[in-house]
């Protein structure tokens, strides 16, 4: 009976197909050990951090913030034992007897290294779903209901993030929780407003027929649902840069480009030439023109 794990699929590297794929791992985690010993004295000062919050996330907050070394190592060891655990479950289904159990041992041993590797960088991100969640909070929506909610965006970052494209883990993962909260936010705010009465109510009857307002609704419900799968065939740099742009997912709308670049940490033009692709590829949505009317 095959073995069950929850080790979700690796983020592929080339490296992690060279023979040497264990000593590249290794290295890294060498590099990763070297870079916390030169950051000692900024680690004590990390983990005084977390002042003014309960205790269980006072406690959240003091888990000591990753270096750039450690955070590749604990990547590339996360998603280098996945690709392992797919190997050899792949591996295993033509083996009998001894050479089969050796596998399934060497499965789980693999599948919990990477899920050790995850744990570590989630609890060393977690400050950062703090410190976006205070800033959405509202009368109808709890700090704890936020912090629930952006733990799963973060989450799922863990297990998208490709590090060899050499950027920082927090830039990706602040982008995604945010835009995770921001949705929950106006939904509810959006919830809320359902349930006006009174005179605006009357008056927005008086203003527009049922039939109207029903057929605005609808084709609003179904633009807020499809922009976010629709952003998310950008990659992230550019998702961030039409999103200022026409200001979407709490940016201010129309942004120059130079503002905008400042964000990205691009020239002017280069943003330019990045939204003008973007948009292209937006439109070849099949049915975009018809949904918004365009």
């Amino acid at each position: 009976m095959p073995i069950q794990t929850t080790c979700p699929a690796a983020v592929d590297h080339p490296r992690f197909h060279a023979a040497d794929a264990d000593a590249f791992v290794e290295s890294a985690e060498r590099e990763a050990r070297e870079s916390v010993e030169r950051s000692k004295p900024k680690r004590l000062e990390d983990a005084r951090g977390g002042r003014g919050l309960p205790g269980h996330l006072r406690a959240l907050c003091r888990q000591p913030l990753l270096t750039a070394a450690e955070e590749r190592a604990l990547f590339l060891r996360m998603n280098f034992e996945r690709h392992r655990v797919a190997e050899w479950t792949a591996e295993r289904e033509t083996e009998k007897g001894n050479a089969r159990r050796r596998l399934s041992n060497d499965i789980r041993r693999a599948a919990a290294r990477a899920e050790d590797a995850r744990q570590r960088i989630v609890l060393a991100n977690t400050r950062l779903v703090v410190s976006l969640a205070r800033s959405f909070v509202l009368p109808t929506l709890s700090f704890d209901e936020l912090m629930t909610a952006g733990l799963e965006p973060l989450v799922r970052a863990v297990d998208l993030f490709d590090v060899s494209r050499g950027f920082r883990f927090s830039t990706y993962a602040t982008w995604a929780v945010r835009n995770h909260l921001l949705r929950l936010r106006k939904r509810r705010q959006r919830d809320q407003s359902r349930f006006r009465t009174g005179e605006e109510a009357v008056l927005d009857e008086l203003q527009q027929s049922r039939e109207t307002r029903g057929e605005a609704n609808e084709r609003l419900d179904e633009i807020e649902k499809v922009v976010p799968d629709l952003l998310d065939l950008l990659d992230e740099r550019d998702r961030v840069i039409v999103e200022a742009r026409f200001g979407l997912n709490g940016h201010d709308g129309g942004q120059t480009y130079a503002q905008i670049g400042e964000l990205v940490g691009l020239s002017k033009e280069r943003t330019r030439q990045l939204a003008n692709r973007a948009i292209e590829r937006l439109r070849d949505v099949p049915g975009l023109e018809k949904l918004i009317g365009a």
